[in-house]
């Protein structure tokens, strides 16, 4: 279900702030310029009633050339009193695409930015632990980015499943 005075906030007090307004499957969004998202996301928590913070993810657009800027880093806000969603983008561009962090404003993004992180190489900037969540720290790349090598063998290192091994828990064969 979709929010429209979220929506309505953001035209009535960030107009030159909004990259583009649209709708999708009845849904309605809005993408605003990567220095309004505190502030969108101040307003959305104490003046709107959106508590928590559903999600927060990013997508590529390296095979979309009709789109402006590479990257969309997608929130989604929700209201559980008036059981609304509204969903808010920002745009992430250039070689070292930056974001601010809005994990001092909703505490739940610290993880979910650090995985934004880890898989498309977004940097949110103000970010009290920004480091690899999913991936080893010394992984090079992002795998979610379009232009991710996928040839070859990627050597994993699992360090519990060789002690699983010696120990021979069941499933794992002896050699």
């Amino acid at each position: 279900m979709a929010d429209a005075k979220g929506i309505d906030w953001i035209l009535g007090n960030m107009k030159d702030e909004i990259v583009e307004r649209g709708e999708w499957h009845g849904q309605p969004f809005v993408t605003v310029k990567p220095g309004a998202i505190r502030a969108v996301a101040k307003a959305f928590r104490d003046d709107l009633g959106f508590a928590m913070l559903e999600d927060l993810t990013a997508v590529d657009y390296l095979d979309r050339p009709e789109v402006a800027g590479r990257f969309r880093v997608v929130y989604h806000f929700l209201c559980l009193a008036r059981r609304e969603l509204v969903r808010v983008k920002t745009v992430a561009d250039g070689s070292d695409p930056e974001v601010p962090s809005i994990a001092g404003i909703y505490p739940g993004a610290d993880w979910l930015e650090r995985e934004v992180y880890d898989m498309f190489g977004i940097r949110f900037t103000d970010h009290p632990d920004l480091r690899r969540i999913l991936m080893a720290p010394d992984w090079e790349g992002f795998p979610c980015r379009r232009d991710y090598p996928w040839q070859g063998h990627i050597p994993i290192h699992d360090p519990m499943r060789e002690k699983d091994f010696a120990r021979g828990v069941p499933g794992e064969h002896k050699e």
